[in-house]
C-alpha cells in the first residue's frame, strides 16, 4: 500500500485558520499572523474591463485547482487589479502559482470593436516564498504572451506528471505507448491520471522545483521571442494612452500586432492566442514550418492561418510601431526610434532556459529600474 501524506493545499487551508485565529483579539495572539503578499498588475488585451480575476495554487499537471481559490478580484475599466493573498507555504519553499482571466470586456485594436472575453487567459507564477515577506507586491500582467508561457508550462507539466506516474506504477503499464502523445485523450487514461496526481510523490521538493523551473522556462522563451523583457513582470501601456517607456509600449505594439493579424483572418485576439500558444506548447518554439495553424473565434468557426500569416506579426508589429500602420483601437505616441523597439522574431530556435536570477514575476523589494528597462514603471495605482 502506498503511503499517504496530505496535500500541501490543505496545509494552505490550516495556515489560513491559523492566520484567522492570530487575528482574533481573544485568541492571545501577539503580533503573530501570515505574510501577505499583494498580486497586482493588468489584464491586457486592450485593457479588459471588470474582468474576474482569481489566483490558484498549481495542481501537479500546471492546471488551476480551482477548489483552493487563494483570492480573486475584479479589473478597473485600465484593466488594472490588485490581490492580497496568503503568503503560499509549499514542500521546499517553492509555489507555482496559476494567475487567470475569466471574464471581461477589451477593445480589440485591429478593429475597434468590443469583445467579450469567453475563454480564459491564464499567467504561470512561480513563487519563492523563502523571498517573500509581509506586504511584498509582485507584478503580474495577464496576456495573450502570459498566455502562451502558461500554454506550453502545462503541457510539460503533465508530461512530467504522467513520466513520474508510470515509473511509479500509478498508471497501468498499459498507456505507455500512448501517454506522451499530447493528442492522446483516452477518457480511462484521463481518469488515472487525475487520481495519480494526487499522490504524495508530486508533492516532494524535487518533483515541485522541476516543474516550477518549466514554467520559469516557459516565460522565458516566450519573452524572447516577443522581445520583452519579461512578459509576466513588464506592465503594457494601455494602448488608447500610448507609449510611456520601452519595455511597456513594445508589449504594447505586439498585442496590438497580434490583434492586427487576427482581424485580417477574421477573428480575435484570443483565438490566436490559443492557436499560436498552442504550436509553441507541442514544439517548444514559434517556428511555423509548414503546417497552417487553425484558430477558432468565438462562434466555434475554425479559420486556416497560413504560416505566412504567422510570420507576418513581425512585420505588422515593425509597422505598427513606426506609424506605417494604424489600428482603430491603438495610439501610438511614441515612435520605434525612441523606443529601442525589438520585433518578434519567429525563426531559429528560442532559447529554452532561463538564466539561474531570471523571475517572470517583478517584484517591488528589488530596486526600481530605470525607465529604459520598463520593469518597475507605470504601476497601475492599487
Amino acid at each position: 500500500m502506498r503511503r499517504v501524506r496530505p496535500s500541501n493545499f490543505l496545509i494552505l487551508n490550516l495556515i489560513a485558520l491559523l492566520f484567522l485565529i492570530s487575528c482574533d483579539p481573544g485568541s492571545g495572539g501577539k503580533g503573530n499572523s501570515i505574510p501577505i503578499v499583494t498580486i497586482k498588475g493588468v489584464a491586457m488585451l486592450g485593457p479588459v474591463s471588470n474582468g474576474r480575476v482569481s489566483i490558484y495554487a498549481a495542481l501537479p499537471d500546471g492546471q488551476p485547482d480551482t477548489t483552493q481559490l487563494l483570492g480573486s478580484g475584479t479589473t478597473d475599466t485600465d484593466g488594472s487589479y490588485s490581490i492580497d493573498i496568503l503568503q503560499p507555504d509549499v514542500v521546499g519553499n517553492l509555489a507555482t502559482l496559476v494567475v487567470q482571466l475569466t471574464s471581461g470586456s477589451y477593445v480589440e485594436e485591429g478593429s475597434g470593436k468590443t469583445v467579450t472575453l469567453s475563454t480564459p487567459l491564464n499567467t504561470i507564477l512561480p513563487v519563492d516564498s523563502n523571498n517573500k515577506v509581509n506586504g511584498e507586491t509582485i507584478q503580474v500582467a495577464i496576456t495573450p504572451f502570459t498566455d502562451m508561457a502558461a500554454q506550453r508550462y502545462q503541457q510539460q507539466a503533465r508530461q512530467a506528471v504522467i513520466t513520474k506516474a508510470l515509473d511509479e506504477g500509478l498508471i497501468p503499464d498499459s498507456f505507455k505507448g500512448q501517454a506522451l502523445d499530447p493528442n492522446f485523450k483516452d477518457p480511462a487514461f484521463e481518469a488515472a491520471l487525475k487520481q495519480a496526481r494526487r499522490d504524495f510523490v508530486f508533492q516532494e521538493k524535487a518533483f515541485i522545483e522541476q516543474t516550477a523551473r518549466i514554467a520559469i522556462n516557459a516565460n522565458y522563451v516566450v519573452s524572447q521571442t516577443w522581445g520583452i523583457k519579461n512578459v509576466v513582470g513588464t506592465q503594457p501601456d494601455n494602448p488608447t494612452i500610448g507609449g510611456q517607456s520601452q519595455d511597456g509600449a513594445a508589449y504594447m505594439v505586439n498585442l496590438a500586432a497580434l490583434s492586427h493579424q487576427a482581424f485580417l483572418v477574421g477573428t480575435d485576439s484570443v483565438a490566436m492566442t490559443h492557436a499560436i500558444g498552442g504550436a509553441f506548447a507541442n514544439s517548444g518554439n514559434f517556428g511555423t514550418g509548414s503546417a497552417a495553424a487553425t484558430v477558432q473565434d468565438a462562434s466555434g468557426k475554425n479559420i486556416s492561418l497560413p504560416p505566412t500569416q504567422i510570420e507576418n506579426l513581425s512585420t505588422a508589429a515593425n509597422k505598427i510601431s513606426t506609424g506605417e500602420i494604424t489600428l482603430p483601437g491603438f495610439t501610438l505616441i511614441a515612435k520605434s526610434s525612441n523606443l529601442n523597439f525589438k520585433p518578434p522574431t519567429f525563426n531559429g530556435q528560442p532559447p529554452s532556459e532561463a538564466p539561474a536570477d531570471w523571475t517572470p514575476g517583478v517584484s517591488t523589494l528589488k530596486p526600481p529600474a530605470d525607465d529604459a528597462s520598463g520593469s518597475n514603471v507605470n504601476r497601475p495605482k492599487k
